[in-house]
C-alpha cells in the first residue's frame, strides 16, 4: 500500500512541475516553440504522466505488471486530477503573456 501512495504521490508531483508549475514556464515554451508533438505532451497532464508512470515503473518496482500497466494507470491519474482541480491550464496562461510576431516577422520582412 506505501508503494502505490508513493507512486501516486511522485506521478502527482512530477507531472505537476512539468506541466503547470512557474519554475518551468521557459523551458515548456522553448520546448514548445521547437515541436508540435512536444508541445502537446508537454502541456498535457495525462500525456505527460503517461510518460512519468512509466518511467517511475522502469526506475522502481512499484507492483504493476510492468512499465504499460503503471503509465496508463498515471494516465488515468493525471486526467482524474486534471478534470477534479485545474481550472485553468498553464497553455492559457503562457499563451496570453508569449511575445507576438508582428505582420513583417511573420512573411520574412
Amino acid at each position: 500500500m506505501l508503494q502505490l501512495i508513493h507512486f501516486v504521490l511522485l506521478t502527482l508531483g512530477l507531472t505537476y512541475i512539468v506541466t503547470q508549475s512557474s519554475i518551468m514556464i521557459f523551458p515548456r515554451m522553448w520546448i514548445a516553440a521547437r515541436s508540435m508533438l512536444l508541445k502537446t505532451l508537454i502541456y498535457c497532464p495525462a500525456c505527460t504522466g503517461f510518460w512519468v508512470g512509466g518511467g517511475l515503473q522502469l526506475t522502481h518496482d512499484y507492483g504493476f505488471t510492468g512499465p504499460l500497466t503503471a503509465a496508463v494507470t498515471a494516465c488515468g491519474l493525471m486526467a482524474t486530477w486534471t478534470l477534479a482541480f485545474l481550472h485553468t491550464s498553464s497553455w492559457n496562461m503562457e499563451q496570453e503573456n508569449a511575445p507576438t510576431e508582428t505582420q513583417e516577422e511573420r512573411h520574412g520582412q
